[in-house]
């Protein structure tokens, strides 16, 4: 699984985009963290201002979940 992310200064947010569909649990994590999904871009975003965590742990909690999740 791989992850980009993006600073969106435009729009004062983070961006976050995958190879491919993340796993259910990935996806909760998302929603759990805030992340909200964008069917038009395909892409999970969130508000700076709403990040309560560092962007790079979150990121680095994702791969864990997702490498835990497909073995």
């Amino acid at each position: 699984m791989e992850i980009s992310v993006k600073v969106n200064e435009e729009r004062g947010g983070v961006e976050l985009t995958f190879d491919g569909k993340p796993c259910k649990e990935v996806r909760k994590a998302l929603l759990d963290e805030n992340f909200r999904w964008h069917p038009q871009k395909k892409l999970w975003y969130i508000k700076q201002t709403y990040l309560e965590r560092d962007i790079g742990d979150i990121v680095e909690e994702l791969y864990q979940i997702g490498e835990d999740a497909t073995g």
